[in-house]
């Protein structure tokens, strides 16, 4: 007994054991955790309609929106709501939700050659609720990694603008779990490497091979477009401004 007083008056032993109380309470673990959170929302889709927005990625794993019913039926994991969307009918009212609201959604119907086959997608990405804070990453969880080569010369400050602002294209898109970063091959020429985890190769490919359209407006006419701008000048010497 004197022993194990000894143990729990020792300032080491302390720190540890209230570094183990904080780490558990950051990681947060719930191996029994249920239902589909939410990775990403396609814009004008159902779903971005009704109001439902993408995960924020600077959430924590289990902070995230998670859907645990749709039509009033418990969603467990990716095959119950797969299983649940099947079920859905054009032009019905969907009822989903999630831990955090509830939402109203319209099943649009999927049209080919004039004649409806089913149902659109609700335009939401999922996957099954994590278990702890965790962030696995790539390795752990799966997803697609791909590689970007400019299709063009750049120089360096344009390379590094380009994946600030790739960066924050796909911070718009609300996508979570994403590593943007250069890499280098032996003869110096620069990549762009693009990590998501949990995300397959043609999801991927939908967010990244999107064109992003940028247009200036007077009232409700277009001023000029993308395609008119020529160079775009980003420090106060070319601009004419005095320091």
């Amino acid at each position: 007994m004197g022993r194990v007083k000894r143990l729990l008056t020792n300032w080491r032993i302390l720190i540890l054991l209230v570094s183990i109380l904080f780490a558990l309470i950051v990681i947060n673990p719930n191996p029994w955790n249920k239902g589909v959170t939410i990775r990403f929302v396609d814009r004008n889709s159902s779903a971005s309609q009704s109001g439902m927005v993408g995960a924020d990625p600077a959430l924590m794993p289990m902070s995230k929106e998670k859907i645990i019913a749709i039509n009033n039926k418990a969603v467990e994991d990716t095959d119950g709501y797969y299983a649940a969307l099947g079920e859905l009918r054009p032009n019905k009212t969907v009822s989903l939700k999630t831990n955090k609201a509830s939402y109203l959604l319209t099943a649009r119907p999927l049209v080919e050659n004039s004649s409806v086959i089913g149902v659109e997608d609700l335009g939401i990405t999922v996957y099954n609720a994590p278990t702890s804070n965790i962030r696995k990453g790539l390795d752990l969880e799966g997803g697609t990694r791909i590689l970007l080569e400019p299709a063009d010369p750049v120089s360096a400050s344009d390379f590094d603008t380009l994946i600030e602002i790739m960066k924050q294209r796909l911070n718009v898109y609300g996508l979570s779990d994403v590593t943007v970063r250069e890499a280098k091959d032996i003869s110096g020429k620069r990549y762009i490497i693009i990590e998501m985890a949990g995300v397959s190769e043609e999801e991927m490919k939908g967010v990244i091979a999107k064109q992003g359209k940028f247009e200036a407006r007077i009232g409700n006419e277009t001023a000029f477009s993308g395609s008119e701008v020529t160079y775009v000048c980003r420090s106060a010497e070319c601009s004419g401004i005095d320091p």
